[in-house]
């Protein structure tokens, strides 16, 4: 057992950075709620702001020593709450195939993002009884190019969000499409770091 180890303890949702990191869950209702009756301007407001509680609860955490096995759980859950939700209401409501670039480009984007949040959350699954069971067992940290992949991915679903509502012209096509491409890239990379450093999640 790695003495080391964060357990997971009812008491550590009490700690700044966990309460921060529910707070980003409570702001996921208004926020998909925005997208759903198309108030897309006030979703990407929410987005950041939900978003920056990302970046200062772990600044938090890091400086005051307040981590813990749930924040670290939780952070990861919850992230996918401002990702998954938002991605079937703008697939349902067509505006993934209707993009003013590539109309592939940003489902194919929705796809990838799909499905590597999907798998998070089904790691989460299933180190959550392992750790009931054996409290000396520690969820895989994210490399750096995971941490770096998700404001990446918040600002390229700002710009998908935003479609409906933006002018563009022959630039700023370009750009979006650009940025979009690299967005996928990084997921595609940062799933696949995550998937061999988390593989005894999924098959042992």
């Amino acid at each position: 057992m790695n003495a080391d180890a964060q357990h997971l303890h009812t008491g550590d949702w009490k700690l700044a950075p966990n309460i921060l990191t529910l707070v980003r869950l409570i702001l996921a209702l208004p926020y998909l709620l925005s997208i759903w009756f198309h108030q897309y301007y006030l979703a990407i407001v929410i987005l950041w702001i939900a978003g920056s509680t990302d970046m200062l609860d772990g600044i938090i955490a890091r400086r005051s020593g307040q981590t813990s096995g749930l924040g670290q759980v939780l952070d990861l859950g919850i992230d996918r709450a401002l990702t998954l939700p938002a991605i079937l209401i703008l697939w349902y409501q067509g505006y993934l195939s209707v993009q003013p670039f590539f109309p592939w480009l940003a489902l194919a984007w929705a796809v990838v993002l799909f499905t590597a949040d999907s798998t998070i959350l089904v790691g989460i699954y299933r180190f959550i009884p392992r750790k009931l069971r054996d409290q000396g067992l520690e969820f895989p940290s994210p490399a750096t190019v995971v941490k770096l992949t998700y404001p990446v991915q918040i600002l390229a679903l700002s710009f998908i969000i935003g479609v409906p509502t933006w002018a563009f012209g022959t630039f700023s096509t370009a750009v979006f499409t650009g940025y979009v491409l690299f967005a996928t890239a990084m997921t595609v990379i940062a799933s696949a770091v995550y998937m061999k450093k988390a593989s005894w999640l999924f098959f042992d």
